[in-house]
């Protein structure tokens, strides 16, 4: 599996059953509104919370790098942090919606996610999906 659709797939099934609420945003969610734009990542905002590390970690399986010590710090400290897929080295920059205020870039500026609530300063071209955990 080296398609970056393939891995997408595995990584917003990985955040659905550790109960994890992410929004897809930036170059992926342009162009899935017909917008395209080159890039090598996919920005997304997650609702994600140090105890939910491990099992997160489990469900990604040993298709990503997942470095579970960077991505406590980076929750204490408010920061993103990513993840890589092997088979595609597609990154994954994942921005916790936990931190008081979460900018990342994007197309139009930046976009944010403050408080309990993605509040998009950016176009809504930019954000692609909400995943809710069912």
């Amino acid at each position: 599996m080296n398609d970056p659709g393939d891995a997408l797939r595995v990584l917003v099934e990985a955040l659905g059953r550790s109960a994890i609420p992410y929004l897809i945003g930036v170059s992926m969610a342009s162009g899935i509104h017909g917008i395209y734009r080159t890039s090598l990542d996919v920005d997304l905002v997650a609702d994600i919370h140090a105890g939910q590390i491990p099992r997160f970690i489990q469900h990604l399986g040993s298709d990503f790098y997942a470095d579970a010590g960077m991505m406590r710090d980076a929750l204490e400290s408010g920061r993103s942090f990513n993840l890589i897929h092997y088979a595609s080295s597609y990154k994954f920059d994942i921005f916790p919606l936990s931190a008081p205020e979460t900018t990342f870039p994007s197309g139009n500026g930046t976009m944010s996610a403050a408080s309990s609530r993605c509040k998009g300063r950016a176009s809504t071209r930019n954000i692609c999906a909400i995943g809710q955990p069912t």
